[in-house]
This record gives structure tokens, C-alpha cells and sequence, in this order.
């Protein structure tokens, strides 16, 4: 059973019980229920990080997110989210990221690197915190009016196909930056999510 973010469901737990979790890692979410339990899986290999909810880097202007987010901005949620899904391999890619709690209809984009930035806690840049030192950058994407946004491909191409966007048998860190002008916190006008760590496979 591969954690290649679809749900799971398993065994015949009784009421508020999880028990024989499925054998595979990177599971998001549990829950359980009287006949069954349910299981949501993250991507393989990988696994979100550098968060501007006060456990890691503070954020600018002495700011706190809700847990597991991005730094706070003028959503009125918290802070931004960046999740990813399916499968980071070169000879099946299905992986894409997610992004959710922007700002409505507000410009950005990924930023790709190879190494952490502050231990993996971040630096401040802007209104956010930045998560690694960018390498590369993917096309514009500009967000929903609930300040949601999929991205399901680098610039036209599949995130492996597109070169140096990923990394084989190492981790690859991928974040995404975003417009809030509205934010007064540095006069900046710019935020980021929480970080992503995706390990490729052939």
C-alpha cells in the first residue's frame, strides 16, 4: 500500500480505535470508525517542514500561524499552506503540489532547491520565512478566490521531466512564494507557505 496521497482503509476497528496502521510512511491523517479506519497518505519520501507557527524561525514582525502553516498573512485563515501529493519518480510522476489559505486571486509561484536554509527552519525574507535557497523557479500560477491553487506541472512539463527540478535519491525542497500586498507586517507585499521535502526515485 504506497503513501502516494490517496486514502486508505483498512482493518475493523471498533469505535475511536486506529490500530494496524498500514505498514507504509508518509500517512497525513487517521481516523477511525466502527467497521473501518482511514488513512490519508502524504508523498513518498517526503514531508512538509519550516513552519511560521513559533516552532522553528520566528516570523517577521514577532508573528505566529496556525500550526503547520506558512507565516500569517491578510487571508484572514493564517498563514499558507503547501502540500504535496502523488508520486515523485521519474518513470511514474504523478507528483504535484497544493496550496491553500493565499490570499484570493493573488500571483506566485515555486521555488525549487537542493539545500535548507536555517537548519530547515527558515530565514526571514519578506513577509514569510524562506525554506531553501531557490535554485529554480516555475511559473506564475495566480490563486483562486478562496486562495486555493493546484500545480500539477514545471512549466508545461512533468516536475521530473523539467531539468534540475528534481533530485534522484536525495531531497528535493520545494516552497511557494505569493503576492500579499495588503500586508503591512515588512512593507514587502510578498509571503511564503511552509516548506516541502520530496525524495525522487528513478
Amino acid at each position: 500500500m504506497g503513501a502516494d496521497g490517496s486514502i486508505h482503509a483498512w482493518g475493523a476497528d471498533n469505535w475511536t480505535q486506529v490500530s494496524s496502521t498500514p505498514s507504509s510512511a508518509g500517512f497525513t491523517g487517521l481516523t477511525a470508525g466502527h467497521g473501518h479506519s482511514l488513512a490519508l497518505g502524504a508523498v513518498d519520501g517526503g514531508g512538509a517542514y519550516c513552519f511560521g507557527d513559533g516552532t522553528g524561525a520566528t516570523c517577521p514582525c514577532l508573528l505566529a500561524s496556525n500550526p503547520g502553516e506558512g507565516c500569517p498573512n491578510t487571508s484572514g485563515v493564517g498563514g499558507a499552506t503547501l502540500l504535496a501529493l502523488g508520486t515523485p519518480s521519474f518513470t511514474n510522476d504523478t507528483f504535484q503540489l497544493q496550496v491553500s489559505g493565499i490570499p484570493g486571486a493573488k500571483a506566485g509561484l515555486c521555488v525549487k532547491g537542493s539545500s535548507l536554509l536555517g537548519g530547515g527552519n527558515g530565514n526571514g525574507v519578506g513577509d514569510g520565512l524562506l525554506c531553501t535557497s531557490p535554485q529554480k523557479r516555475s511559473q506564475v500560477i495566480v490563486s483562486d478566490g478562496g486562495g486555493n491553487l493546484t500545480m500539477s506541472n514545471w512549466r508545461g512539463q512533468p516536475f521530473g521531466a523539467f531539468p534540475g527540478v528534481a533530485n534522484v535519491g536525495a531531497p528535493t525542497y520545494y516552497q511557494w512564494w505569493y503576492r500579499d500586498p495588503l500586508n503591512l507586517c515588512s512593507g514587502s507585499g510578498f509571503n511564503f507557505t511552509n516548506g516541502w521535502a520530496a525524495t525522487w526515485q528513478p
